[in-house]
């Protein structure tokens, strides 16, 4: 962007003129007290062999260190070796400078790139579902035919909608939320059974229409955390899992210790599988794979995974997913089991 290159030349420029003031500073006292010492070495010598302190040999006068000429002469080599030095100090500053601006504003520019992604990505999904919404309301006011049944269709669709997009407008907001600091409050310990019971609980109704069982043994560990995210965490583990498996299949959900400090739980489906093409991309927001991954009975925006790797990353945690094409998929999660 043409805005973070004027960016870098103007920090480059400040950098440069930051160590250039200091560097003349340093070089004009540098200056001052060797010329001040040639002097002062001078007329100390002139004052010694005026009182025969160092005497005269015959037909070699004393070298007189304060005469004029020498004296600019060493003024002359002074200023040059200082300015040559500033001038190298200058060149090397620059590029160094400029290597230092690039590195002090990548982040920076990752960071407009990735909300200006965001905000073109999310302006999208927004778009299409009210431009198919708006679309179909003008048809509908336009056919003179339209009867009651047609029109309590139609603001069933209408209302499925604008359910889908509240759905999407929440999802946006917790996303934003865990990009904020001290989003820590209300953490404690808690008991992994609980939380990962209660997502059971709240994904059960769409295991048994799909004939998914969900398996997971007490373990009996601790977590550190907040429970209601936790909660949201594992059930958006539980819901993929069982949207991308097929019927009569199981989940399991396997949970051990791996030190003091830390709590793995594995969630294991049966599914579909992502291919290696898909994979590196799972955690990108609205990213949604191709009809490998994506079943036609199956809706949703591509922000579960990004919810689900921003809330185990505000607890300090780590996710990652191991996957292959048409045997199914593990999600990891390590956890802490302490603040």
């Amino acid at each position: 962007m043409q805005v973070f290159k004027w960016a870098r030349i103007k920090l480059t420029a400040l950098y440069l003129a930051t160590i250039m003031l200091i560097t003349v500073s340093f070089s004009v006292g540098v200056y001052s007290i060797l010329t001040h010492e040639v002097e002062r070495f001078g007329r100390i010598q002139r004052n010694r062999i005026e009182n025969r302190i160092i005497p005269a040999s015959p037909g070699h006068p004393p070298f007189l260190l304060d005469d004029p000429a020498l004296i600019n002469e060493t003024r002359t080599r002074v200023a040059v070796t200082l300015v040559v030095i500033d001038a190298v100090i200058l060149v090397c500053s620059g590029l160094l400078g400029y290597l230092l601006a690039g590195r002090t504003l990548r982040p920076i520019k990752d960071m407009v790139d990735e909300q200006h992604r965001f905000i073109s990505d999310a302006s999208h999904e927004f778009k299409t579902p009210l431009t198919a919404l708006k679309s179909s309301f003008e048809v509908s006011l336009r056919d003179p035919n339209l009867d009651i049944g047609q029109a309590k269709r139609l603001i069933k669709d209408g209302v499925e909608d604008v359910d889908n997009l509240s759905t999407l407008a929440t999802s946006l907001l917790e996303l934003a939320q865990f990009e904020k600091p001290n989003h820590k409050n209300g953490f404690e310990t808690l008991e992994l059974d609980e939380v990962v019971g209660k997502a059971i609980d709240v994904i059960k109704p769409l295991a048994q229409k799909n004939y998914i069982k969900v398996n997971f043994q007490g373990s009996h560990l601790k977590v550190f955390g907040d429970k209601d995210k936790l909660t949201q965490v594992f059930t958006i583990l539980l819901d993929n899992a069982v949207k991308y498996s097929h019927a009569g299949k199981n989940v399991d959900i396997v949970s051990t210790s791996l030190d003091s400090k830390t709590v793995r739980v594995k969630v294991v489906d049966q599914g579909i599988g992502i291919s290696s093409k898909d994979l590196p991309h799972v955690f990108d927001r609205f990213y949604r794979a191709d009809s490998s991954r994506s079943k036609a009975d199956v809706s949703g925006y591509g922000l579960g995974l990004s919810i689900a790797k921003s809330i185990v990353e505000a607890h300090e945690g780590k996710i990652s997913v191991e996957s292959e094409l048409g045997k199914g998929t593990t999600v990891q999660l390590n956890l802490r089991i302490d603040g």
